[in-house]
């Protein structure tokens, strides 16, 4: 806390009016208002805080959140959102929170922890979410890493967090929001809700710190700026206008705990559209559906796997009222994107090509989306792009040979090499660690993003693979996995497809393993799979040395395909005992024996792990 950091204002002793649930507005009703109150805005302001009172004023009793899902429905108006954001904040500083300090949450989506990141930013308090999925040890780690002066949290197996000096961090545990009050509901309810006069925040105060995926190292703590989030009330925030303007209802159900969801709740709360938070989390398509069509939402973000899983788990059904779908998280083959126009028939489909530390990089437009039938050669090859850069000279390709030197790669390298950006919303660096930082910002400046891409002569962006993913194979060349990826995805049965690589015997490089698992009632065979590369043309130094079908879904993080954990020798291992088990309970009744491809795969993939080592497996072949 700043001790010379302004007052909040004092506490009234009388409470006030708690969250207001709102009346439901008619479409005509709110397009009225709502273009009214757009055309009176006034020009950006210098923090996000006061953009967010400003919007309020302007949108007033307008719906500006929705919790709905499992449980009962729950509206929100900007006013009540306002209020209880200012007594929140009246109510922390109370407590001693301040400009500097640092406020980690472990919390689930809900409406409190919407009015306790409005009220940091109105306090210059950094805000930091954590994920609720992590394991206890993990979690405790994390929070004992910030030093928080306070941690919201309603994981209870992760309670109490013990302090390195002894004792514990101050907390507030919240119970399920259904039916229960809670200390933060009271400080909402409690004490005066006129606005708050804005601390003097210093430039080196971070804003929100958010944790990497994970995915491909340790978690790291990203910095936000409060510059980052002011600029969020210019236009359509880090995006262009067509991309999130357009529409006025909106589905959140990612985490607060990431970017992509938080930056765009932010966004839409200046621009007077209403979220509707799913309830329940994790959550899955089914849910999202039926909000949908409750709701006649108009936008719809699928990051990560949500596109396939929609696929899969909603076949044939349309949502005719979504007009605009935003994804992201991974390059997605042109096929899957073209099945998934058709169950949202009416939606301008947009990527965002992005990461924690620095983004978007780039947009693939609706102009870009073509639909099966309808698209060219090079319509396809656009869809397999990131994207279209948004601002010249925002994104260079370094040399992968030079990381750090800002050198082009040379010309026999076809300009292929690492992906470096600095955009809208750029990282001030990495919580309490300059080595990783300075590694990330060689320059200062622009992001080192691990990606390895080209960009072609009309700007468009292709995402190769990462600096640590492409696979050195044994047999001499590098391997894309994006590649293989691709065409996997293209058979009619393949629901998820990852290919990895991991150590070969040879001790001269990587095996290439593909895994796959099949589309709801589909079956696949590893054999079909191999053909089904063949024939669609890939080079026999790409074939995968083996290719799995999993019985269940692939290990995920950050709704994405956890390709470290697939690299593991423990899944692997318990992968192969699975099929060796399978095999020889085949062996026993009767049943016909694999192809001689089949065991050819098998018996590479038995002698790849026997000669790696670890856990002992027998199996009676």
């Amino acid at each position: 806390m700043d001790p010379e950091r302004p007052a909040a204002g004092a506490v009234a002793a009388a409470p006030g009016p708690t969250l207001l649930a709102s009346r439901t507005r008619t479409p005509a009703e709110r397009a009225c208002k709502g273009k009214a109150a757009a055309a009176a805005a006034p020009a950006p302001a210098p923090h996000y805080a006061a953009a967010w009172a400003e919007a309020a004023g302007r949108f007033g009793d307008l719906d500006a959140l929705v919790f709905d899902g499992i449980g009962s429905e729950h509206r929100f108006t900007f006013e009540s959102l306002e209020r209880s954001a200012n007594r929140l904040a009246r109510g922390l500083s109370v407590m001693g929170v301040g400009v500097g300090d640092r406020l980690v949450t472990i919390v689930d989506n809900r409406p409190e922890l919407v009015v306790l990141l409005l009220s940091c930013l109105k306090l210059g308090v950094t805000f930091v979410p954590l994920a609720t999925d992590l394991r206890p040890c993990d979690c405790r780690g994390m929070v004992a890493r910030y030093e928080p002066s306070l941690i919201v949290c309603d994981q209870m197996q992760c309670a109490p967090f013990a302090h390195k000096d002894g004792g514990n961090y101050r907390s507030i545990v919240l119970p399920p929001f259904e039916g229960h009050d809670n200390q933060l509901k009271q400080m909402m309810s409690e004490g005066s809700d006129q606005p708050i006069q804005m601390p003097d925040v210093p430039a080196g105060v971070p804003s929100i710190i958010f944790s990497t995926s994970g995915s491909t190292a340790l978690p790291k703590g990203v910095m936000y700026s409060h510059a980052d989030l002011a600029g969020l009330g210019s236009g359509g925030g880090p995006w262009p206008d067509s991309v999130v303007g357009a529409c006025t209802k909106h589905l959140m159900w990612v985490s607060m705990r990431g970017v992509g969801g938080t930056v765009m709740l932010l966004t839409h709360l200046l621009q007077g559209a209403t979220t509707v938070m799913v309830d329940s989390y994790p959550s899955g398509p089914e849910i999202w559906g039926r909000l949908i069509e409750k709701h006649g939402l108009e936008s719809h973000i699928l990051f990560g796997a949500a596109l396939n899983q929609t696929l899969q788990e909603m076949p044939g059904h349309k949502f005719e009222s979504v007009r605009t779908i935003f994804y992201g998280g991974c390059c997605f083959a042109p096929t899957l994107i073209q099945r998934s126009m058709e169950q949202f028939p009416n939606a301008t489909f947009v990527q965002g090509y992005g990461m924690t530390e620095v983004g978007p990089i780039s947009i693939l437009g609706g102009d870009f989306h073509k639909r099966a039938g309808e698209a060219s050669e090079q319509d396809v090859l656009r869809m397999s792009s990131a994207g279209r850069i948004l601002a010249p000279g925002s994104v260079f390709i370094e040399d992968l040979d030079q990381p750090g030197s800002g050198k082009a790669p040379p010309p026999g390298k076809d300009g292929v090499g690492q992906v470096c950006a600095r955009c809208n919303v750029t990282m001030m660096g990495y919580f309490a660690d300059p080595e990783k930082t300075l590694e990330a910002m060689p320059d200062g400046k622009f992001v080192r993003t691990g990606d390895v891409g080209r960009i072609d002569e009309d700007g468009f962006i292709y995402i190769l693979g990462r600096v640590k993913d492409i696979i050195p194979a044994y047999k001499g060349f590098n391997v894309t996995p994006r590649d293989v990826e691709e065409v996997l995805y293209s058979h009619a049965c393949v629901g998820e497809a990852s290919v990895v690589g991991v150590w070969h015997p040879s001790g001269a490089g990587e095996a290439v393993v593909a895994w796959t698992r099949a589309k709801t009632g589909a079956h696949l065979r590893a054999d079909d799979l191999r053909g089904h590369l063949e024939r669609a043309g890939v080079p026999h130094w790409q074939l995968p040395d083996a290719i799995h079908v999993a019985h269940q879904p692939l290990p995920t993080t950050g709704s994405k395909i956890d390709t470290k954990a697939l690299r593991a020798p423990a899944f692997r291992q318990a992968q192969l005992a699975a099929e060796l088990a399978a095999a020889h309970s085949r062996r026993r009744a009767g049943g016909p024996a694999p192809g001689s491809a089949g065991r050819a795969l098998q018996a590479e993939a038995l002698v790849s792990e026997l000669c790696r080592g670890g856990e002992a497996l027998h199996a009676d072949r």
